[in-house]
């Protein structure tokens, strides 16, 4: 496929602050192709990193969440606890989307099926073959983040009880069920903000939802539900996690990368091996693993004027800058 304009390189280029067009999210599928979801409109790079095609989905809304599959990818415009969700084929953008409204989880598996949840009462998540339309009742909870093992096998997510119709009130859990039989397989009571699982299927990683703590981080052995580390991420005082805290984990799940967007500190995004910081660098407010490990995507924010968007690579093993391309609009 022919691409489209290439990125500017370099940064530092002057731009009008209205032509900013920041990255919400970004996703890597299995052949290093990467999915960003900005203000509207999706975008899909190459493993080139230069622009294939972009599609516009809804101008006013932001793209807060994608997932990739070589052939699928979904973009979730949530507000709040809901928003709609597209399915776009990778191989034909043009030939259309599918659309699904107000849903409040979605997970994307290699196949193409999706688990979600819709707003209803009792709630209901469920997982969805979009070509046949058939769908397996999992659970009737609040599905809070949801996430498919490699093989599609299994399904994780953080439940809530709906004991109580406010969203947030009640107690949660980390839940593994089988994607096929909606058995549940195992689960731990606990509040996170966020929740990653590695390429290869092994760690779950989770950032603990307290407020009243500093930012705390949880893995799991993904296989049997077994606590593996807790550890807290070292920050000025007073700083505490939120739910825009971007989070992600490598894919033999060893290394983790975690933004404090609160801290005041300009390296704000730490990355982790065993528990201890490996490395900084400056805060990014996306972050995404490449499929082999070697690379850390990010979207550094604006600081100045002169200064516009960029989308960083890292080297994962030390940090050193490999690209960097700056985001005026337009995107490319």
């Amino acid at each position: 496929m022919a691409l489209a304009v290439a990125l500017s390189t370099g940064c530092g280029q002057a731009v009008h602050p209205e032509d900013y067009f920041s990255v919400q999210a970004l996703a890597y599928d299995d052949q290093g192709d990467l999915a960003l979801g900005a203000k509207g409109t999706l975008i899909y790079l190459g493993p080139d990193r230069r622009e294939r095609w972009r599609k516009e989905l809804a101008a006013d809304q932001w793209i807060t969440s994608v997932a990739a599959t070589s052939s699928t990818i979904v973009a979730w415009l949530s507000s709040a606890y809901s928003g709609p969700a597209f399915l776009v084929d990778v191989l034909r953008p043009e030939a259309g989307m599918q659309t699904m409204p107000d849903v409040q989880a979605i997970a994307l598996a290699p196949d193409g099926r999706v688990a979600i949840q819709r707003p209803s009462n009792p709630p209901e998540t469920q997982i969805l073959d979009p070509r046949t339309g058939s769908y397996t009742h999992i659970t009737s909870e609040y599905a809070q983040m949801l996430s498919f093992s490699p093989d599609g096998g299994r399904l994780y997510g953080l439940f809530e009880s709906p004991s109580s119709p406010v969203r947030g009130s009640n107690p949660s859990r980390l839940v593994a069920f089988d994607a096929q039989t909606a058995a549940e397989l195992w689960s731990n009571p606990v509040r996170l903000r966020n929740l990653r699982l590695s390429r290869d299927g092994t760690t779950l990683v989770g950032l603990l939802a307290d407020p009243r703590r500093s930012p705390t981080v949880l893995t799991w052995n993904a296989n049997d539900g077994t606590l593996l580390d807790t550890f807290s991420v070292p920050t000025p005082e007073s700083t505490s996690s939120n739910s825009n805290d971007p989070l992600d984990v490598s894919p033999d799940g060893k290394t983790i990368v975690l933004s404090v967007q609160a801290s005041p500190s300009e390296d704000c995004t730490k990355v982790f091996r065993a528990g201890t910081i490996a490395y900084s660098v400056p805060c990014l407010y996306a972050v995404a693993f490449s499929p082999d490990g070697s690379l850390i995507a990010g979207r550094r924010a604006v600081a100045s004027p002169n200064d516009p968007d960029s989308l960083i690579f890292y080297r994962s093993a030390d940090g050193t800058e490999v690209e960097r391309r700056s985001l005026p609009r337009p995107f490319f």
